[in-house]
């Protein structure tokens, strides 16, 4: 929104701006300064000034532009959060470390020890692009894009249900030539981000809002139980959007309502199914196998189908030992911690909110690709975030980390844009 106002506090405020490279920053610049310069122009009518002498006392007190400029162009400065990212990179050459020592499975099935290993690069250098590329996208025009988003991630469920290319019996990927695409996970992404913005909007102190926004939050695992969903899948999307409805609604009886509802469905589910117990106790056996320091002794890493995708951590343990075992999840847990940190430093409350969504997505695959590779848990696990090996897995991991490291650029921004 431009500022309206006389001509030479339009001037002085442009000059304020030409020091700030910020230029999402401008406009709110742009609005406080005229409002605090409005204040002080009052004052001095009151004194008794005209308001042209009035005008040039309040800007004299502002002071010289071009040094104001370069004190807020420090505050508003945009800078990348490096803890962040040198995380993520310790994980990603984590998992292609572990590739690389599992190449010789690449060369029995495909003739190409360093198949697995080249793919993860080209996946990585497209994922850095998209992390680039949302980066410097205005976070905050997402919010008025949130229908749009949500009836996307509604086309892509219904696109599932008519082209989808099943993996392990789950209908959550379509085969474009050569390339395969996961549009589930895609879609449930979309879906959480979408609904952080319809949200915002909804008066859940009202019967009539409170329904409206539980019927749109639950459309979603009705199309994941159509498409023989994975309950991995479905913890996730299920855990985030009790997550996110209370912070939306704060309402304590509604959150503790639907966490009731979820625990009592998930035994019931848990109990129906059976799941697969052979690779279960191959991981057993691999954990069991592993050593401090060092590669474990005793188990065929072949016969593991996911070796490098759900298994990845049981094979990295098993390869060099549950130090480095270790070290990895200490990795995982301070960066889960720091992004749910960070979300506090966030000036506006949708970017605050959409922190936490994305941080909790990805907590919940942390969570569930540990306990699944520690052996604790025994259903079909799920990619594990710039672990594990998958182009659409690592794309959406960097997407979700360009948009928590746009936020934080803009902590200082409100809403408005």
């Amino acid at each position: 929104m431009e500022v309206k106002g006389e001509e030479n506090i339009i001037k002085y405020l442009e000059s304020v701006c030409l020091k700030i490279k910020s230029k999402r920053a401008h406009n709110q610049i742009k609005e406080e300064l005229y409002a605090h310069i409005e204040e002080k122009k009052k004052d001095y009518i009151k004194c008794g000034d005209s308001e042209k002498i009035a005008e040039e006392k309040a800007l004299r007190d502002m002071g010289s532009s071009d040094i104001l400029g370069e004190e807020l162009n420090k505050v508003h400065k945009e800078k990348f959060n490096y803890r962040i990212l040198i995380t993520v990179a310790f994980l990603i050459i984590t998992g292609i470390i572990t590739m690389y020592s599992l190449r010789g499975n690449a060369y029995n099935y495909l003739g190409n020890e360093y198949f697995f290993i080249n793919k993860m690069i080209i996946y990585t250098t497209l994922g850095i692009g998209a992390f680039l590329l949302i980066s410097f996208f205005d976070y905050r025009k997402i919010k008025n894009k949130s229908a749009h988003l949500y009836i996307l991630s509604i086309a892509l469920f219904m696109v599932l249900l008519l082209f989808n290319s099943p993996i392990n019996d789950i209908k959550g990927w379509i085969s474009i030539g050569p390339v395969t695409v996961n549009i589930r996970d895609l879609a449930v992404n979309i879906f959480l981000i979408s609904l952080v913005g319809i949200f915002k909007d909804i008066k859940w102190d009202t019967k009539k809002g409170m329904i409206y926004g539980l019927i749109l939050s639950f459309i979603p695992l009705g199309f994941l139980m159509i498409l023989n969903y994975s309950l991995g899948v479905s913890l996730i999307y299920t855990v985030t959007l009790i997550y996110l409805i209370h912070i939306s609604t704060k309402n304590r009886k509604l959150t503790l309502g639907l966490m009731f509802i979820f625990i009592i469905a998930l035994i019931l589910i848990y109990s129906q199914n059976n799941y697969d117990n052979y690779l279960h106790n191959i991981i057993k056996e691999l954990l069991e196998s592993s050593v401090f320091i060092g590669k474990g002794t005793g188990v065929n890493l072949d016969i593991i189908p996911n070796n490098i995708s759900d298994c990845i951590i049981a094979s990295l343990i098993y390869s060099f030992g549950w130090a480095f075992g270790v070290l990895v999840l200490c990795l995982v847990l301070f960066l889960i911690i720091y992004m749910f940190k960070i979300s506090g430093k966030i000036c506006d409350i949708y970017g605050k909110r959409l922190i936490i969504v994305i941080s909790t997505i990805f907590a919940c695959q942390y969570a569930l690709g540990f306990l699944y590779n520690f052996g604790i848990l025994n259903f079909y696990s799920v990619s594990i975030p710039f672990i594990s090996y998958g182009g659409s897995n690592i794309i959406i991991s960097f997407l979700g980390i360009g948009i928590i490291m746009n936020i934080y650029m803009g902590k200082s921004l409100r809403g408005e844009y």
